[in-house]
């Protein structure tokens, strides 16, 4: 405070930002906002108050913001006042039109960034003591000293809270090692029930070729459940029976093909032999 009638503000601050996972893929890093500002405010003839402010956002994963505002506010009597002022800041340039009687207020405001308008009526009530009503009186004196003129001060720490950036966001290293990791491919496989004869176990008997989609080369197929003389080729899926029976006979067989980055597929089938003495 210089004087009655003229009061400089200069200050600054730091917002630190800790950071934290959100759910597997993103984290917040560890953010830090510094913000400096300076704000000058003068009476004149004991009825017109004007402030100016400007200062600078330093933020740590985006460009810095610089921030102005100018203000007039002119008291016709002790108890009424005519206000204006205009901010301008990052994403939020608005002007304000204000007017005050006792405890009724009226207010625009003209946000030109996201070219809304704003209109609020409303009164502003004190009390001496909140359980007793009577102790309200109309205010006689609603200029306020000069160090209390803080638009910009408000206005700069609300800004320096939301100090967040999407450039302070990033994927988990989790993610990113997800993301690298080569898709596992999705094998089909199928046969239809089939029929053989034992042919007295002299003669062996192939299969035909199971249908297969998405087999990549160097596939290897199996036999995950079979029975005595059941064979298959690894490399083709073709099955060759030969064993000799008493009597005809039904297995559940289940065979499945791998793809060389693990993908696989099985299917079940009925196999039929059918003795033949």
């Amino acid at each position: 405070m210089l004087s009655n009638t003229l009061y400089i503000e200069a200050g600054g601050g730091i917002t630190q930002l800790n950071g934290t996972k959100i759910g597997n893929t993103y984290e917040i890093v560890d953010e830090k906002t510094s913000l400096a500002y300076l704000e000058v405010a003068s009476r004149w003839f004991d009825s017109l108050d004007t402030t100016a402010n400007a200062g600078q956002v330093f933020h740590e994963f985006r460009n810095n913001e610089f921030s102005y505002g100018l203000g007039v506010d002119y008291y016709p009597t002790n108890n009424s006042k005519l206000g204006f002022k205009y901010q301008n800041e990052k994403d939020n340039i608005a002007s304000v039109y204000s007017a005050q009687y006792g405890y009724f207020f009226a207010e625009y405001v003209n946000n030109i960034s996201n070219e809304t308008y704003q209109a609020n009526v409303g009164v502003k009530i004190a009390f001496t003591d909140l359980t007793d009503f009577s102790t309200y009186d109309m205010p006689t004196n609603i200029k306020p000293h000069l160090s209390e003129l803080h638009r910009f001060e408000s206005v700069a720490f609300g800004t320096n809270m939301e100090i967040q950036s999407s450039a302070g966001v990033s994927k988990t290293a989790e993610a990113i090692a997800r993301e690298n990791t080569p898709a596992v491919s999705s094998p089909t496989i199928s046969l239809a029930n089939q029929s053989v004869n034992d042919n007295g176990g002299g003669l062996a008997t192939n299969l035909p070729a199971p249908s297969v989609t998405n087999v990549k080369t160097g596939a290897v197929y199996s036999i995950v459940t079979g029975t005595t003389g059941l064979t298959i080729n690894s490399s083709t899926g073709v099955m060759t029976y030969n064993t000799d029976l008493n009597s005809t006979t039904n297995f559940n067989i289940t065979i499945k093909v791998t793809n060389p980055d693990g993908g696989n597929s099985s299917t079940t089938f009925t196999l039929t032999v059918v003795n033949n003495a």
